[in-house]
């Protein structure tokens, strides 16, 4: 038997967070057609370890973190307007599918602005580095990865804490 269908009413924050990650989206967007012409023929593609570029490919590659973002922020919005089709490590009741399904939402919607924030800066980065503007990409990269990694473990765990 799957998990009840409940409508999760939006609150403020969470209109507040899907502007947010629509910002992201759209910025992200606009500075990579804004750019595009301007970009060398051969601009970075993959960065190691080591942040800096240890691959290249033709411009047009540029368009390959964008399309990725839109499908990836559609993925998250069928799940966020299907909360039950989500996989839950607790069992929905009655009592806290509201609760549940609200936390999901989210967390999903914290991952979209993070995701968002993520690729646009690897776009930013990537279009410094094809025009010699910088050699690596920069710290808030890694920062955004540890983020998108770790603050959902972490998220959890307060409020598993705060609970117990």
């Amino acid at each position: 038997m799957g998990n009840p269908k409940v409508k999760v009413q939006s609150q403020v924050i969470d209109i507040v967070m899907e502007c947010i990650s629509l910002l992201f989206l759209s910025g992200t967007l606009v500075y990579t057609f804004w750019n595009y012409k301007q970009l060398p023929e051969i601009i970075p593609t993959h960065f190691g370890i080591t942040s800096e570029p240890d691959q290249w490919g033709p411009k047009e590659s540029i368009f390959i973190l964008p399309g990725i973002l839109i499908l990836i922020y559609i993925l998250f919005d069928i799940i966020i307007k299907q909360p039950h089709i989500y996989n839950y490590r607790e069992k929905i009741t009655d009592t806290n599918v509201v609760a549940m399904y609200r936390k999901t939402i989210r967390y999903l919607r914290l991952a979209k602005i993070l995701i968002s924030a993520l690729f646009g800066s690897i776009i930013y980065n990537t279009v410094q580095i094809a025009h010699h503007e910088r050699e690596k990409l920069n710290s808030e990269v890694i920062i955004l990865i540890m983020l998108l990694i770790f603050l959902p473990l972490l998220l959890s765990r307060i409020k598993r804490a705060h609970f117990e």
